[in-house]
């Protein structure tokens, strides 16, 4: 019986992947072996010889190799066995010995021919040339929504860690809402800003797609402020600072981001702190556009009660929700589920701010949280006001 499989550091880590070989409930022991493009693993019981070792006995010194090579059509991929005692089988059939067979999608490798010695069986699986899964090792999950989840992934060519949104498109919470991805995705690659999440790369698949951007290393507001219970003043400033000069670059685009809230501000530095908005999935250009859109406790009323189209004024609005959150650990108002907004009751709780919460900030909070859009302070404002004018970048204390 085996006691381990090892699988050797292997070479030309920078090549794209062409699949990999991943061990089935049937097989003794578990396995994944990443193959990449024109390179040879060999697969045996030899640890110097073997990138692939598995100590069992019906196994050979060097029991077979797999190697990619370049072809016409992109890559072939195909298995070697080097004359094994117990043989090499693909899909059942044995392969003669010192002979090759090339495999296809989904062609189970079986090494050793059962009884009571069992087997050791792995599943291949070809990725496409250019695919998420070819060009990236895929990490942790770090995050999701409501169109897909975010994972840590590195780019194999060049070492580079980046986050990878990944939208399944058979998502049925996805239906009718298309043009959301179609949106985000030329968006956040059509315009960069020092504080907006940058993507650099979108790669659209059968079944997904990927937006590769950059990795915040210390996750998003939502989750900060969890951790923290409430934010210094000095951090909710350098936030508020970073928000407004990228809503700011937004707006003298003609978009409005639609959906500013903790969990779409991420963090990218602790000390000095720095911040930068994401998720592009509501962001459009404005227009007479009465949709009701973005998260109910973030929402401009505009957009909440429809009363006339929107416009620049809700991301105001959002702004002001997340810098009464940062500073308090809770949202400025209790849900509301009103049919016709009362200024009455949409004024912040200005008796959950801590005590040591400036005059200056709930001047902010107040002139950004106005019911009427056409009162409501504008960034531009927010940014020349005496809370804002000089702020300088604080570490976390």
């Amino acid at each position: 019986m085996p006691t381990s499989v090892t699988i050797q550091p292997l070479p030309r880590l920078t090549m794209p992947l062409v699949g990999k070989l991943t061990s089935t409930d049937d097989s003794l022991v578990k396995f994944e072996v990443p193959l990449a493009l024109q390179t040879l693993y060999t697969l045996g019981r030899d640890p110097n010889r073997c990138n692939v070792i598995f100590e069992c006995d019906f196994v050979s010194g060097i029991h077979l190799g797999i190697q990619s090579t370049l072809s016409a059509s992109g890559f072939d991929v195909s298995v070697f066995d080097h004359g094994s005692s117990n043989g090499t089988f693909v899909d059942s059939h044995a392969i003669a010995a010192h002979t090759s067979r090339q495999l296809v999608h989904g062609a189970m490798i079986t090494i050793g021919n059962g009884g009571s010695q069992g087997i050791i069986e792995g599943k291949f699986t070809q990725f496409a040339v250019g695919s998420f899964d070819s060009l990236y090792d895929c990490g942790k999950e770090l995050g999701r929504g409501g169109f897909g989840e975010v994972y840590a992934c590195r780019k194999r060519a060049v070492g580079k860690q980046y986050a990878a949104k990944k939208i399944t498109i058979n998502n049925a919470s996805l239906i009718g809402e298309d043009v959301y991805v179609e949106r985000e995705c030329e968006i956040s690659t059509s315009y960069r800003h020092d504080y907006l999440v940058a993507v650099y790369e979108i790669l659209k698949e059968p079944t997904a797609i990927y937006m590769i951007m950059d990795k915040a290393e210390y996750g998003n507001l939502q989750t900060f402020i969890q951790d923290n219970k409430t934010v210094l003043e000095p951090l909710t400033k350098a936030m508020a600072k970073d928000a407004t000069d990228a809503l700011k670059f937004l707006h003298s685009k003609g978009i409005a981001h639609r959906d500013i809230k903790p969990c779409n501000i991420l963090i990218f530095s602790l000390n000095p702190f720095i911040t930068k908005i994401g998720d592009f999935g509501l962001a459009k250009p404005v227009s007479t556009d009465m949709t009701m859109v973005g998260t109910p406790p973030f929402m401009a009323l505009e957009i909440r009660y429809g009363k006339a189209p929107y416009g620049f004024p809700v991301d105001s609005w959002g702004l002001g929700c997340v810098i009464f959150n940062m500073l308090a650990g809770t949202r400025p108002f209790e849900d509301r589920h009103d049919e016709v907004p009362q200024k009455d009751r949409w004024r912040p709780r200005y008796n959950l701010l801590p005590k040591e919460v400036s005059p200056q900030a709930k001047q902010v909070i107040a002139g950004l949280l106005i019911v009427d859009p056409g009162q409501r302070m504008t960034l531009r404002d927010l940014g020349r006001s005496p809370w804002l004018k000089y702020t300088r970048r604080l570490a976390k204390k």
